[in-house]
C-alpha cells in the first residue's frame, strides 16, 4: 500500500487520498525545516518516523471503517 490509499497493484483509492499522500512528505520537510534544529542525519529519521505513524493511523482508521 502507498500512502493516500491507493494500492500499486491496483483497487480502490480516491484523488483526495493520492493528493494528500503526495503532499503529505513535501509538509513534513518543511515542517523539520522550519523546527531548524535537527541535524541533516536526523532529519530523514524524523521524515520516516512520522510516515510510519501515517501508515499505522491509515490502516488502524481503515479497518475501523471496514467493521462499521
Amino acid at each position: 500500500m502507498v500512502i493516500g490509499g491507493t494500492l500499486l497493484t491496483g483497487g480502490a483509492g480516491g484523488i483526495t487520498g493520492t493528493v494528500t499522500g503526495v503532499l503529505l512528505p513535501g509538509v513534513i520537510q518543511s515542517l523539520i525545516n522550519q523546527v531548524g534544529n535537527l541535524t541533516p542525519a536526523v532529519q530523514p529519521v524524523v521524515s520516516g518516523a512520522v510516515l510510519a505513524l501515517v501508515v499505522v493511523a491509515q490502516r488502524v482508521l481503515g479497518k475501523a471503517q471496514r467493521l462499521s
